[in-house]
């Protein structure tokens, strides 16, 4: 596989992640507080509020699918994401799922990011002329 289907398929693995989670939030804010280890928090409207904010993230990572420059906002949002969740973790009592969250993040941005930067090395390559492999040839040619 080239890059770019590396890329693409990684990045909509992210938003549909965002899509799905930012859903839930929104529409079922006390099960995701419940499933993720929060107790009693009333009311939901910052659960839900954060759902909103999750779905639009999930559509603006979509366009990471087409737009590199999309892709690159979502390995940005991932290390943002990242710093906050192990920030609240080592200063506040929060449930152990923080923990899960920053990785799966951390994983997400992580994977999105080589992703880029092998492509973007890729791309580099094929405009000086060096052209060693084929699959240096099909990311050039996009």
């Amino acid at each position: 596989m080239t890059a770019t289907p590396v890329r693409k398929i990684l990045v909509g693995i992210t938003a549909l992640h965002s899509l799905i989670l930012g859903g839930a939030m929104l529409l079922a804010p006390d099960f995701v507080l419940e499933a993720s280890g929060w107790n009693d928090i009333q009311p939901t409207f910052f659960v839900e509020q954060s759902g909103i904010f999750l779905v639009v993230l999930g559509v603006a990572y979509a366009a990471g699918i087409r737009h590199r420059r999309f892709a690159w906002f979502l390995v940005a949002t991932k290390v943002a994401a990242v710093a906050f969740l192990l920030s609240e973790f080592f200063v506040r009592a929060v449930p152990p799922s923080i923990v899960l969250a920053a990785v799966l993040d951390g994983l997400m941005g992580l994977g999105v990011g080589a992703a880029m930067t092998r492509e973007s090395l890729c791309i580099r390559r094929d405009r000086t002329g060096d052209k060693e492999s084929s699959d240096e040839q099909a990311v050039g040619a996009r």
